[in-house]
C-alpha cells in the first residue's frame, strides 16, 4: 500500500489528499484507475446534494464516450449528478443532470435516475459507492454501472462501465466536484 501511495505522488506530484480536479484532468485513463484504487468509498451522507460533473480521459474511446454521454445518454450535455437521502439519511438514489441551450435560454433536466449502495468494487474488491441504473431505466442505459470513490472533501472520482463498450475492462472516468445545491429531484423518470 505504501509503495502504491508513492507511485501516486510520482504520477501526480502530490499526495492523494492534495489532488485537485486539474490534476485529474491531466492524467491518462490508466493513471486515473490507479488513483481510484488508492481512494476510499465516500460516506454516503456527504454526497447528498448536486455535484458538478466532468468527464475525464477515456483514452482512445474519449470521442465516442463524449458523444454518447453528452448527446445520447440524456437530453443535452451532462453536467453532474444529484444524490438523494433515503429514510436512513444515507444516499439511496439519485439522478444525472443535463443542460441544453446557452446561458440566455438554458434548460436543465434531471433524469436517468439510479440507485446507490456500498459494496466491493469490480476493480479491486475494496468498497465503492455503486451507482446502478437498471432499477429505473430501460435499454442500453439500464446496463450502466458506475463506481465512486472519495479523493477529498468535495472531490470524487468515478469509473463508469457500459457492457456494450467493454464494461469494467474499459471504464469511462469522471469526476464530481463541489456541491451545487440541495437535491431538487429528477425532472421525470
Amino acid at each position: 500500500m505504501q509503495d502504491s501511495k508513492k507511485a501516486i505522488v510520482e504520477i501526480v506530484g502530490t499526495s492523494l489528499e492534495g489532488l485537485t480536479l486539474e490534476h485529474l484532468k491531466r492524467l491518462n485513463r490508466n493513471e486515473i484507475v490507479r488513483v481510484f484504487r488508492e481512494a476510499d468509498a465516500p460516506a454516503s451522507a456527504e454526497l447528498i446534494g448536486e455535484h458538478e460533473g466532468e468527464m475525464l480521459s477515456a483514452g482512445l474511446m474519449s470521442p465516442l464516450v463524449l458523444l454518447y454521454v453528452h448527446r445520447l445518454f440524456g437530453p443535452g450535455r451532462w453536467i453532474g449528478k444529484g444524490f438523494e437521502a433515503g429514510k436512513t439519511g444515507d444516499v439511496e438514489s439519485g439522478y444525472n443532470i443535463f443542460v441544453r441551450g446557452d446561458s440566455a435560454d438554458r434548460h436543465v433536466n434531471r433524469v436517468r435516475r439510479f440507485r446507490t449502495y456500498l459494496a466491493p468494487s469490480w476493480f479491486d474488491e475494496l468498497t465503492s459507492l455503486h451507482i446502478e441504473y437498471a432499477s429505473y431505466n430501460r435499454g442500453l442505459a439500464a446496463t450502466f454501472h458506475d463506481e465512486l470513490r472519495r479523493i477529498r472533501a468535495s472531490l470524487y472520482l468515478g469509473l463508469g462501465c457500459i457492457p456494450a463498450f467493454g464494461g469494467r475492462f474499459n471504464p469511462f472516468p469522471f469526476a464530481l466536484s463541489g456541491s451545487l445545491d440541495s437535491p431538487i429531484g429528477a425532472s421525470h423518470d
